[in-house]
Formats: C-alpha cells, structure tokens, sequence
C-alpha cells in the first residue's frame, strides 16, 4: 500500500512534483497536501514563535483542486497563514479559490498562453519569423534527452541572466536548486549551441497537457544572435508534432490576471 507521498510523487510532474518542491528548500520546508496532492513551503517567522506557507515558484499546481480547502482547512491552526499564486490552468473557478481564501484574493498576473490546435504562422508575427530565419542560419538548436547532464552550461547561462537582468530572491535559483529540477519528471530542454558552444537554453514542464515556460537564460552571443527566437521556434514545432495542447509563456512583471490568490 502507497504511503500518502508516495501516491503524490507517483502521478506527478513538473510543479506538482515533490522534487520541484524540494528544488526550494531554501525557502521552506516541503509540506505535503495529501487531500489535493499538492505542495507548498513552510517557514518560521523569524523572531516569533509561529510559522506560514507558501506555495512554489512560480506556480502551486495540485491534481484535485476541490479538496484544496479541506487540506487548508486541516492545517489551519498550524500555520499563519498560506498564500500562493495558482496555476492559471488548475481545475477551480473564482469562487472555489473564495473559498480557500476567503481572507484575500485578488487578480494577479495575466498568463501569455497559446492553443496549439492553431498554425505557428497565426500566432507568430512576421517580424519575429524574419528573426527566427536569421538565427537559425548560425545557431544549432536541438532537444536534449538527458536534462541533469547540462547541469554546468546550464548554470552558467543562468549566472549571466542573473548579473544581466539583475536578478535576487527566490528567483535566483542556486546550483543545487537547478541539480534537483533538471532531474524533474516532465522537463523538456532545449539548447542552441553557436559554434559547438552553448548560447541559449530553454527549460519547460510537461503537466497534464499543459507546456510551461518555466526558464530560459543566453550568454551574449546567444543575445547578439537572436537565439531565444531560434529556441522558442524549435520548442513550438516540437510541441506542435509531439506535444501538449497548451502552452504556457508566463506572465509580465506587471501584468495582471484572471487567476491567482
């Protein structure tokens, strides 16, 4: 008989993986949500005796959105509080999420999504199709089938993304973090390489049928040579062939959305 993390860890990928939870262990302590099948962070609250949670970065996915409240309602007295931005393609209306928080919801961020029943040509403008012409004329793209095994290219494209756009907090993800989630079930990667050398890469999650953008980091070659269009292009025709129905491309900085709590 399966134990409760077990039955979670089983049928899960992507942000509903216990491995992507623990991939931000530095924020808190994995917790599961055995009702819903779902995780979050718990963390003391420096200098008081009591601790919250959050939901992972940058999404809380769980598989059984209708018993999410009876998982909060369970931990209720544990914890300060919870709060978490959910996934914008996660079963649950806005009056289920009322009910799961009923202190406050608001709208958030609006996600950037793409129904692959449609041609690439109708939803990738022209000028961004001249781009893609250009760069792969001198970028090699290709899937990589062993994930863990760009661990260090990896890490250094991402170092050059963090000191480029200034990046801190969470999002900063560490070495270890980016160790734990390239062995996530359901991670997709794709790499453009400039000369047999590594310029771009692109990391996804397959959840349900659902690809999100989870991360993409270029050095400056890979700027100079347009290599995030390349990616992009070879991720949506390979997606399109073999894929989900559904991309997700994230959301702004500033954005707002129809979803989130």
């Amino acid at each position: 008989m399966l134990s409760c993390t077990e039955s979670v860890v089983g049928a899960a990928s992507g942000y509903q993986h216990l491995q992507y939870c623990k991939s931000l262990s530095q924020v808190g302590r994995p917790r599961a949500l055995s009702r819903c099948a779902g995780w979050i962070l718990e963390r003391e609250i420096p200098r008081a005796p009591f601790r919250d949670a959050t939901g992972c970065y940058p999404l809380f996915a769980c598989r059984h959105w209708s018993r999410l409240k009876d998982d909060l309602a369970a931990i209720a007295e544990e914890l300060v509080c919870v709060s978490i931005v959910t996934d914008p393609f996660g079963d649950y209306d806005e009056a289920l999420l009322q009910e799961c928080f009923p202190d406050k919801l608001i709208h958030f961020k609006q996600h950037l999504c793409i129904d692959l029943h449609f041609p690439m040509a109708e939803y990738v403008c022209r000028h961004h199709q001249r781009n893609v012409v250009k760069a792969l004329a001198c970028l090699e793209v290709e899937r990589c089938w062993d994930p863990p095994q760009l661990l260090d290219d990896w890490t250094r494209l991402y170092s050059h993304l963090i000191q480029h756009r200034g990046i801190h907090g969470i999002a900063a993800f560490s070495r270890a973090a980016f160790a734990t989630q390239l062995a996530v079930p359901g991670l997709v990667a794709f790499q453009a390489r400039y000369r047999d050398v590594p310029v771009g890469m692109l990391l996804w999650y397959i959840q349900n049928n659902v690809a999100y953008y989870h991360l993409g980091a270029h050095n400056e070659t890979g700027y100079r040579l347009g290599s995030s269009f390349a990616l992009f292009w070879r991720s949506l025709e390979h997606f399109n062939a073999c894929g989900p129905r559904w991309i997700d491309l994230g959301a702004g900085a500033s954005s707002t959305s129809r979803k989130a709590a």
